[in-house]
């Protein structure tokens, strides 16, 4: 048995898609929360489509009505004259002609409202999705998968535009033209209107009743198929190279025909269920209309016999076209309710992300950091990411201004964790941080971010040009010191080899760059606001030798004067700081300069043996002194 890709997808998606979770939140609270943008940001717009919708309700109603007046008082009309009888018909017909006009003009006005009603309100919720997920901590991204937030923002907003655009006034409109045309029908005749609702309305209920069945089973394997398309041509796309490495291209092809063709099964079956569904309602609303001509001829010829009352011409006619108006609305109602449920899940998903918690959240009485020094302290610090697995327990460190501070360890120590909290990304559980006095957790997000500098790993390099990505959010920053701050990295030099030098499009995540020169670019980004504190996690650990020799050689000039914190495995970074810790299951367990460390031969000297022995000899072909 081979392993398929497209079944893990779909098994994947089922889970997410089948399984029945808790409801937290009623369908009411959530009309509530779409309805409170609505009437709040566009409540003359809500009010003036309200208006429109009642109107041309009314206008549906009337067409019918003239005709009948038309059939009752001029065809069938012999006491009037001709003259009489030629202005009536006048009347009556530009009456008829009036009434189509204005019910267009008004469904085209409606219409542009209502998607402007819609669209305006999607870009609200839309944006205040994206404000609020900009104020969320890093413990809430960690547990969330980029692909589902941006299908939130995404997916499940448009889901919404349709309910607002269109779902919910579509159904106000089918639900105010059902209550009035069955009015009309009771005031035209009584009798004859129950004759139609004893007819009709039980086959009705059971054609509803099959449709929503089918059409909900229909729907939720159409939208699995969906997924399981879009999963595997991300997938197949995003592992290019890796396929093209194994010469995997055919199964690739094999396997996504194979999900494509179920997904166009899936889709015939919904496309059946409508096949179906609508020629029966067609069928009973031509049932009832022959009925209603059946009992008009009838009375008609006859008279009025039994339990069958005669009526006039006209009123049948006005009969048969209420009728035959009066199961769209069903229908539409119908499929409404599948629609109603589907969007209600989405609009779920997104309200639970607009009031998703924080557990960083800024104090009203915050306060902007003045311009620091560097002294950063921690005290008693406990932190764990996982409640009952503490990755710090009552930590505490300090750090001079202008100070170069090295973190090394096991994976798993906590190095990154110090520096996280530090940025105030996580909140600690207990302790205190300092910046020169300064408890963190009082001060504004923005001040503290303003006076530190981060360079990681994995450099990120946004769509844009290198200038935009150096500046990124900085205010005021001429070209001249964009260049001074690329030329302390070393960064100035290929850059101005690029054909469109600070100009150049760095591409997706800087895809047009080499990680080398992604990473210098990143050191000049971090550096351009002058940090007073700057922090390395890792900032060399994937650049080739010669960037990190364009790194180190910057190094010197770019500590000078910083509190930093340096993160790394190469010993060509970590030799040179002005001290170093080691961190063992979330403590201290050495601390001093290189050379100390490496003499007392304790848990650095065995990381050394283990990670830095391979690169004893360092960048400059000095040779390492170590004690035997």
């Amino acid at each position: 048995m081979g392993w398929h890709r497209g079944g893990h997808f779909s098994a994947l998606i089922e889970d997410d898609e089948e399984k029945k979770r808790l409801k937290v939140t009623s369908d009411w609270t959530l009309a509530k929360w779409i309805l409170s943008f609505i009437f709040g940001e566009y409540k003359g717009l809500a009010i003036v489509a309200l208006l429109l919708v009642a109107f041309s309700s009314v206008l549906d109603l009337v067409s019918p009505l003239i005709m009948k007046f038309i059939i009752d008082n001029v065809f069938k009309n012999a006491t009037s004259t001709i003259a009489e009888l030629k202005r009536l018909l006048l009347i009556l017909t530009l009456a008829l002609l009036g009434t189509t006009i204005l019910t267009a003009v008004v469904q085209i006005f409606r219409t542009i409202l209502l998607y402007k009603i819609g669209y305006n309100t999607v870009k609200k919720i839309r944006t205040d999705t994206f404000r609020h997920m900009q104020s969320l901590s890093m413990k809430f991204f960690d547990n969330q998968e980029a692909g589902r937030l941006i299908s939130k923002v995404t997916n499940d907003c448009d889901k919404i535009n349709e309910l607002v655009s269109g779902g919910i006034i579509t159904s106000l409109i089918d639900f105010i033209t059902l209550i009035g045309i069955s009015i009309v029908l009771f005031v035209l005749d009584w009798r004859l209107a129950l004759w139609c609702m004893f007819l009709s309305i039980p086959i009705t209920l059971l054609i509803s009743y099959f449709f929503k069945r089918r059409a909900r089973k229909a729907y939720r394997r159409t939208r699995k198929t969906i997924a399981t398309v879009t999963a595997n041509l991300s997938e197949s796309i995003s592992g290019v190279k890796i396929s093209k490495s194994f010469s995997r291209e055919q199964k690739n092809i094999q396997e996504f025909a194979s999900i494509n063709e179920e997904n166009r099964q899936a889709n015939m079956k919904a496309i059946g269920v409508f096949a179906t569904t609508f020629p029966l309602f067609n069928f009973l609303a031509t049932a009832v209309v022959g009925f209603v001509y059946f009992y008009a001829g009838y009375t008609t010829i006859y008279g009025s016999v039994g339990i069958l009352f005669a009526i006039p011409l006209g009123t049948a006619i006005a009969f048969t076209q209420y009728v035959g108006n009066f199961f769209r609305p069903v229908l539409n109602l119908t499929m409404f309710y599948n629609t109603f449920q589907s969007t209600m899940a989405a609009t779920e998903r997104v309200y639970d992300l607009n009031h998703s918690n924080s557990d960083v959240v800024e104090k009203p009485t915050a306060y902007d950091m003045p311009e620091i020094q560097g002294k950063v302290k921690f005290e008693g610090v406990n932190f764990s990411y996982k409640e009952g697995e503490p990755v710090l327990e009552d930590f505490n460190l300090e750090v001079q201004p202008g100070e170069s501070l090295a973190i090394v360890g096991p994976t798993g120590s906590g190095k990154t964790t110090i520096v996280n909290l530090l940025a105030r990304f996580y909140e600690i559980q207990k302790g205190r941080i300092t910046i020169d006095g300064h408890n963190i957790q009082d001060v504004t997000h923005k001040s503290l971010h303003r006076q530190l500098g981060i360079v990681l790993q994995d450099p990120y390099l946004f769509s844009g040009t290198i200038a935009e990505n150096i500046i990124f959010n900085q205010k005021d920053v001429s070209m001249d010191e964009v260049i001074e701050t690329a030329t302390k990295v070393n960064a100035h030099e290929f850059i101005s080899r690029l054909p469109k030098g600070y100009e150049t499009e760095v591409g997706e995540r800087g895809s047009k760059l080499s990680l080398g020169q992604r990473q210098l670019i990143s050191f000049a980004r971090a550096l351009l606001p002058n940090p007073k504190i700057l922090i390395l996690d890792e900032a060399t650990s994937s650049v080739d030798a010669y960037t990190e020799l364009l790194i180190k050689k910057a190094l010197t000039k770019l500590l000078s004067g910083r509190t930093s914190f340096i993160i790394a495995h190469r010993l060509s970074t970590v030799r040179n700081a002005d001290r170093i810790i080691v961190l063992k299951d979330g403590k201290i367990v050495e601390e001093g300069t290189n050379a100390e460390l490496l003499a007392r031969k304790g848990e650095y000297y065995r990381l050394y043996q283990l990670q830095f022995k391979n690169q004893e000899k360092d960048l400059n072909g000095e040779k390492l002194q170590t004690e035997e």
